[in-house]
């Protein structure tokens, strides 16, 4: 494999986290040899079953610009701190092992960063479903440059609760920009796990905290894998959900506080998040078990322990009904009904306490 760029002396760093994905990596890496700012890709092999470390390297030894690292398996962000760490370009890209760049697109966000200052370039983002539908996950509506005050009163919002802007509809996604090395040094910005994939969204948070300006690309520069069979798109149950989630909320909270963001719309994000949590649990433990009663049991031994301690404590947890109709329209893929029901739950639990205070 050739590098068909022209630049030798690029300014670009890439970090791919490879976990099994050999028949998947090599059309990432065709790509990303187009960009002419190219100056590194770092592999960090994190300890996947297939042990194909030997034969990544081996297939890219002609290859200057390419290093293979192996390390013990400890989940995508370990890796992608791993291989931030070893990175020596101005500038560093985070991409996934089964996706798609635009070379055009990274060198104008190389190109943009280096005459605008910034210390962050968006880009606009399609998501692939299955190698055939393709829709937009984040598009950037014009080009330019933006303030802090911008970030902070309007990207801030859309970045916590989904909601579009004037300038893009949303940025929180690793693989939607292009950063400055010197700047996520200097902030102490890498990536944090709580529960399970949610690294790159508290990247991109400290991000946006930090930066003074962004700088902003309408072209699409990253296309989106998805496949529904893979084994990161699948449900999994999660341990501990319920304390894990709380964490994750008090830690954004804590950091937009730190940030002096809006106690308005911290409070908002903090409501709704921490409503939110029941939900997951009783969706996680669906997940978990096979049998109706398992489901009621579980949920019953979990809502009556520690009653004075337990926070989401539900008074509707001692009639099985409601857990009942949960598990079933869980199991026939009814999600929308049972998030609806588990939002009754929570309301009506939220109104029983009330009125014992009064």
């Amino acid at each position: 494999m050739c590098n068909n760029g022209k630049e030798s002396d690029g300014l670009l760093s890439v970090v791919i986290p490879y976990y099994n994905g050999y028949d998947f990596i090599f059309k990432m890496i065709a790509d990303l040899l187009r960009i002419r700012q190219l100056k590194e890709i770092i592999i960090v092999d994190d300890g996947s079953p297939d042990n194909r470390t030997d034969d990544l390297k081996e297939a890219f030894k002609e290859e200057k610009k390419i290093a293979v690292y192996r390390k013990e398996n400890g989940g995508i962000a370990d890796a992608r701190n791993f291989g931030m760490g070893l990175t020596t370009g101005e500038y560093i890209l985070f991409v996934d092992q089964d996706d798609k760049v635009v070379p055009e697109t990274m060198d104008e966000a190389v190109k943009v960063l280096h005459e605008q200052n910034c210390n962050c370039a968006l880009w606009s983002t399609n998501k692939v479903l299955n190698e055939e539908k393709t829709k937009p996950v984040c598009c950037v509506k014009t080009s330019g440059k933006v303030e802090q005050r911008i970030i902070y009163n309007e990207f801030i919002r859309t970045f916590l609760f989904f909601e579009p802007n004037e300038w893009i509809t949303f940025a929180g996604h690793v693989w939607g920009g292009l950063f400055r090395t010197s700047f996520l040094v200097k902030n102490k910005i890498g990536f944090n796990r709580f529960v399970n994939y949610e690294d790159d969204y508290l990247f991109m948070l400290l991000v946006l905290l930090n930066s003074d300006s962004i700088c902003l690309i309408k072209e699409i520069g990253y296309y989106w894998n998805v496949h529904e069979t893979s084994y990161s798109h699948k449900q999994h149950y999660i341990s501990d959900l319920q304390s894990k989630q709380e964490r994750l909320v008090s830690y954004i909270c804590k950091e937009l506080r730190d940030y002096k963001i809006s106690e308005e719309i911290i409070c908002k994000f903090e409501l709704k998040h921490m409503q939110e949590i029941p939900i997951k649990d009783i969706y996680n433990r669906c997940i978990n078990h096979e049998t109706l009663i398992n489901i009621y049991h579980a949920t019953k031994i979990l809502m009556m322990k520690d009653r004075n301690k337990y926070k989401y404590n539900c008074p509707c947890a001692q009639d099985s009904r409601y857990y009942i109709v949960a598990y079933y329209l869980l199991r026939y893929r009814m999600c929308f009904g049972a998030v609806l029901l588990c939002k009754y739950m929570y309301h009506k639990n939220k109104r029983i306490r009330k009125s014992k205070l009064e």
